[in-house]
């Protein structure tokens, strides 16, 4: 009995774990939040360290609704399809680059 429960509390654990862990398409979603919300610090926890100074970019202009579509998956990078409507009502769609790093994913902005 003693071993059946130290199991079933071990399988809990992994359950409990695992669901904690933030994938690509989790943070995509979180960042584009963030973007709605113009929460630029929340932007920046969620993005590689050489990406802050991209950030400004993203407040350059405001989104009445964004959503995150196909997230693709290669070891440790993913490209997550975000789709969004400004404002103005223009529709808009991109590719938002996340890295895994130290196990965390991050947002990757590059730019051009």
């Amino acid at each position: 009995m003693k071993k059946i429960l130290i199991a079933i509390s071990a399988l809990a654990l992994i359950f409990v774990l695992v669901g904690c862990a933030k994938g690509p398409d989790t943070v995509a979603k979180q960042f584009i939040d963030a973007w709605e919300n113009q929460d630029m610090d929340s932007m920046e926890k969620l993005s590689t360290p050489e990406s802050k100074d991209m950030l400004g970019m993203f407040t350059m202009f405001k989104v009445k609704e964004a959503t995150v579509g196909e997230t693709k998956v290669s070891r440790d990078s993913a490209i997550a399809n975000v789709s969004y409507t400004t404002d103005e009502g223009n529709k808009e769609e991109f590719d938002l680059n996340l890295l895994r790093k130290d196990g965390k994913w991050l947002v990757d902005i590059k730019g051009k």
